[in-house]
């Protein structure tokens, strides 16, 4: 027995890892919690939602339409649809619409159908992207759609907005499917090889003071794994089995995880359009079987829902064995492995994604960035704001990064140069412009607004307390700073509600008290003179 943790009752007998009950707790984690899983909950996801992983997929896909084209591969007529699985909080789809809509602008494909698609098997979660404002202009033009599709069964992809139906046979043009932080979190199974023998490890679950299935949630889980030899054809599935003996013939006293499902989802996909598929992955995984960790068992990280590391060495091998290629970082992964899978075109004809995946991640990829923003993030208090902005821009305008930075940026303005304060008032819109809320404590809008004061903008600064108020409810403060950016645009009377407004959600504050005394003088002054008019 190779135990994880510590045990106390049972909650389900050893069995396959991937037949487990952590899975559908898993599902019912996620249809429970719908997008609240993200934002301010309890799930990861900032390192796959950043402009700089978004510009660096655009690229990908630039370049793999361009070897598409160039073979003769690309029908025109046709869309080409971008599938994400899993897009959970939605904000890598915004930024990655906004990034590859100025690629296509400035490329021969300008006028080429692509659409995004965004995917959940969570139904609440479909709805919520449905709804949201800041999707509509590319839902209008056909430019994103939606579907809901479930990664570990479904057979064919239902675009909720245009009621196309992409199902196996069909598809003119080749599927760029993208895949963040979901091969993680979907069912796998675990083998150990010893000596030439291969264990699969059955996973025997256990709860402290939870002795039944109902009510244990994935927080109360411990799992305990049980090795037991298996022969040669286990699966019974050509393309498993041989990964499994692949696997048996180079590895020793080491475990491994099968990514089944994932394999099985790359299948599925490849079936919609002729068996060309570009697959980009970024996860927390291992790109080479030298990587593996020389652990009896795999480890699963509990942050609200349960994930594992992802194997997309055996991805790759899978890709390799179908004709197909598979790229991976020649710099083993710090915080993001990012991969990508090309079924169905030869190698030979995959020089521009080739290019594409050399520059996008291979030579300062997402992982890079991140470890240099870690970094960076200790020393913003010393940059320079010609610094600050160069920092900004290399982002793509990166708002978390904006944040870490906005001390310095005060501190500085006062001294400024004219040139410098013009480019900080760009890069502020730019910020503004790619900020997708999603239900994060952090109030971005009302930060904007005060910066946006102290630049003597009262008009960008009342833009940016509106949106505080429409986002965070009505908070004292931000009402105050309206009501004063509103008297230094000569509206006294909507001021003075705003100051009100304050003052009955915050009766006490002394600042707003001072500013509705001010109003209050402002307008006997200004009764005064009309008399004696």
């Amino acid at each position: 027995m190779i135990e994880q943790s510590g045990k106390n009752l049972p909650v389900e007998t050893a069995r396959p890892l991937s037949q487990s009950l952590l899975w559908s707790l898993q599902r019912r984690f996620y249809e429970n919690e719908g997008v609240g899983a993200w934002g301010n909950g309890p799930v990861p996801y900032y390192i796959t939602s950043t402009p700089f992983i978004a510009r660096a997929y655009a690229r990908m896909v630039l370049g793999f339409l361009r070897d598409c084209a160039g073979e003769g591969r690309l029908d025109r007529e046709k869309p080409v649809y971008l599938v994400e699985l899993g897009a959970g909080s939605g904000r890598f789809s915004y930024h990655f619409r906004r990034r590859l809509d100025e690629l296509l602008r400035r490329s021969h494909f300008r006028d080429l159908r692509v659409t995004l698609v965004m995917s959940d098997f969570a139904e609440a979660t479909v709805k919520h992207w449905r709804g949201r404002p800041e999707f509509a202009r590319w839902v209008a033009d056909g430019s994103l759609d939606f579907a809901r599709f479930d990664v570990e069964r479904d057979q064919e992809l239902r675009l909720l907005e245009s009621g196309a139906v992409l199902t196996p046979g069909g598809g003119a043009n080749p599927i760029v499917c993208i895949a963040n932080y979901v091969f993680d979190s979907v069912p796998q199974d675990a083998f150990r090889f010893e000596g030439g023998r291969t264990l699969e490890l059955l996973a025997e679950l256990w709860a402290e003071d939870r002795p039944g299935v109902d009510g244990v949630r994935l927080e109360d889980l411990r799992i305990c794994f049980y090795p037991r030899e298996v022969n040669p054809g286990h699966y019974g599935n050509a393309d498993f089995d041989r990964l499994v003996e692949e696997y048996r013939g180079c590895l020793d006293e080491k475990s491994v995880l099968m990514p089944i499902v994932a394999l099985g989802c790359i299948a599925r996909l490849r079936a919609l359009c002729g068996g060309r598929v570009l697959l980009l992955a970024g996860d927390k995984g291992y790109g080479q079987a030298s990587e593996l960790p020389p652990e009896p068992a795999p480890r699963l990280a509990l942050h609200g829902s349960r994930s594992m590391m992802v194997n997309f060495d055996a991805i790759g091998r899978y890709a390799r064995a179908a004709g197909g290629v598979a790229w991976r970082p020649r710099a083993r992964a710090v915080g993001l492995h990012v991969g990508a899978f090309l079924f169905g075109i030869p190698p030979e004809c995959a020089v521009e994604t080739d290019l594409a995946y050399l520059e996008a991640v291979d030579s300062g990829g997402p992982d890079d960035f991140f470890s240099v923003q870690i970094a960076m993030e200790k020393h913003c208090d010393d940059m320079e704001l010609d610094q600050i902005l160069a920092y900004l821009r290399l982002s793509g305008w990166d708002s978390h990064i904006f944040r870490c930075c906005l001390p310095a940026i005060r501190r500085h303005l006062a001294t400024a140069r004219p040139e410098c304060r013009e480019a900080l008032g760009a890069a502020i819109a730019e910020v503004d412009l790619g900020f997708l809320p999603t239900g994060e404590q952090y109030d971005l809008a009302y930060d904007l607004g005060l910066l946006w004061l102290d630049m003597d903008q009262p008009a960008a600064a009342a833009e940016q307390f509106e949106k505080s108020l429409q986002r965070h409810g009505l908070e004292a403060p931000t009402l105050i700073n309206l009501s004063s950016c509103l008297l230094r645009l000569s509206e006294p009377i909507a001021a003075s509600n705003k100051a009100d407004l304050a003052l009955i959600v915050d009766p006490g504050n002394a600042v707003g008290q001072q500013l509705r005394a001010l109003l209050v003088q402002q307008a006997e002054t200004r009764v005064e003179r009309a008399r004696s008019v």
